[in-house]
């Protein structure tokens, strides 16, 4: 009878395989941390950007500053001016 080699098996593709195994649940659990903890960084429909703070504010309250700056057609002094201006 033949003797039986005894074939030592690498453990280089078992090393390979738990690396791609870690490195994929990794991603998959940052992945699904990033979608569920997103609450500070998500943008409700009742926010604008303010270029002059540059931060988002409240529609409300940016439509209402909106208002103040537009210029109107003033009868007396037949300029434009702001509404709250008062020109002599």
């Amino acid at each position: 009878m033949s003797k039986r080699k005894n074939i030592k098996k690498s453990t280089r593709p078992n090393l390979l395989g738990i690396f791609v195994s870690i490195t994929f649940v990794a991603f998959v659990i940052i992945t699904i941390f990033k979608f569920t903890s997103n609450d500070n960084l998500s943008l409700s429909s009742d926010q604008v950007w303010c270029a002059n703070c540059q931060t988002y504010h409240d529609r409300e309250t940016a439509e209402q500053e909106k208002e103040k700056e537009k210029l109107v057609w003033c009868i007396n002094c037949q300029r434009y001016h702001a509404p709250d201006a008062d020109e002599s």
